[in-house]
């Protein structure tokens, strides 16, 4: 509709008459433009330091599903990761031996 505004990459864009077409284009107007970056300011002094952080999880060991060609990462926080299927990676291998 005419004299609808619009915000586009940092603009904002006028209407000039019902169905103006793509913005920008003939159909719109300019109204403000994103200005310039300005001039760095000073640093600021160093804020207090924050509270430690968690530790890391870290892997512990490996649970083995032999039926299944299945291993498991257990981590240091007691939960699993996911797990790795090998079966096919175990079959290429006898496939490339034979």
């Amino acid at each position: 509709m005419a004299y609808d505004v619009v915000a586009l990459n940092g603009g904002s864009f006028l209407a000039l008459h019902d169905k103006p077409g793509r913005c920008p284009g003939d159909g719109w107007r300019l109204l403000a433009a994103q200005g310039k970056r300005g001039v760095a300011g000073e640093r600021g002094p160093q804020g207090p330091a924050g509270p430690p952080g968690k530790d890391a999880v870290k892997l512990v060991r490996w649970t083995l599903d032999r039926a299944t060609y299945t291993a498991t990462p257990v981590l240091s926080d007691g939960s699993w990761g996911p797990p790795l299927e090998l079966r096919a990676l175990f079959e290429q291998f006898w496939d490339e031996v034979r």
